[in-house]
């Protein structure tokens, strides 16, 4: 039988973030999301994109199988034999298995935006949550600033804390494992170190760290395996 899972966690900024929207706002070209209280937030999709592709790094470095793919569906797990990570998270073949809420900023941090005449009228502006940076496409070849290639973005600002949630069903075990489910996940989940866009400009450098974890709605002492695992995963 499945068990269920819940683990709440934390992401400190270490550095700028951009998780872009799409679309362009005034003066700027690149966006950051927000919610409807004109608040930063991490999408869900974005965590777990990364915690996944950590814990196929992490299913190699422990001999848990080599796991399918999962930059496009048709190269993932179908069928009755799934790898590890498909086993936990799912597949197209099978459908979702964990769900991922987006990170919302922790409740003192959207509160420190109001002002007194804010708080009254329940309106306020952000800004504090977020700098602008103009940037330039490079042209390699010629080395200069590529022509009709400025732009603007805009990214959240270092040291901002959000909460996020992961809850779904766990398998029993994974294969030829003696590793639980859970420990592998929150494993993986410690492994991201980097989040949104433009990290190879040296931005989205970040910490996860869970807060709380439950296990049929159980708290789950992870501690002493988790820090075996996530050491194992790094080499040291």
């Amino acid at each position: 039988m499945s068990k269920t899972l819940d683990v709440w966690y934390e992401v400190k900024l270490d550095s700028a973030l951009h998780c872009g929207s799409g679309f362009a706002r005034g003066i700027l070209d690149r966006a950051v999301v927000r919610d409807g209280s004109g608040d930063l937030y991490i999408p869900g999709s974005t965590i777990k994109g990364r915690t996944r592709h950590a814990a196929e790094l992490l299913a190699l470095r422990l001999d848990l199988g080599r796991p399918c793919s999962s930059s496009r569906p048709e190269t993932m797990c179908r069928g009755a034999s799934l790898c590890a990570v498909c086993l936990l998270f799912g597949s197209p073949a099978q459908g979702e298995k964990l769900f991922f809420d987006d990170c919302k900023l922790i409740p003192e941090l959207r509160q420190g935006a109001f002002g007194e005449r804010e708080k009254m009228t329940g309106q306020y502006r952000p800004h504090f949550q977020t700098w602008e940076r103009t940037q330039v496409m490079l042209d390699r070849r010629r080395r200069v600033a590529a022509e009709g290639h400025l732009f603007s973005s805009e990214f959240g600002v270092p040291d901002l804390v959000f909460a996020g949630r992961i809850s779904g069903r766990l398998p029993d075990t994974l294969p030829d494992s003696a590793v639980a489910p859970a420990a592998f996940l929150v494993a993986a989940l410690c492994l991201v170190e980097s989040l949104g866009g433009d990290r190879s400009r040296g931005v989205g450098h970040c910490r996860l760290r869970p807060q709380k974890i439950t296990v049929d709605d159980k708290p789950d002492e992870l501690a002493s395996l988790l820090t075996s695992l996530v050491a194992d995963a790094r080499g040291s």
